[in-house]
């Protein structure tokens, strides 16, 4: 009974990517409604933070600069 709602909250239910940026300069993906942390490293290594929401019934559309 412990390992089926482990497995749902640590695996099947968590959103973790690492990407790289399209010509644009833009990351696209699928996840689940909530709060994300999202780290950025620029290719000089410099690395920034950000928070993240989404929501239902919302764009969900978000631009993060790595300035």
């Amino acid at each position: 009974m412990y390992n089926r709602p482990k497995d749902l909250i640590h695996r099947r239910w968590k959103t973790g990517i690492d990407a790289h940026t399209d010509e644009s300069g833009r990351v696209t993906f699928r996840g689940f409604y909530g709060s994300y942390d999202v780290a950025i490293t620029t290719p000089d290594g410099q690395s920034r933070s950000y928070k993240a929401v989404l929501r239902k019934g919302h764009e969900n559309k978000y631009t993060f600069a790595a300035e």
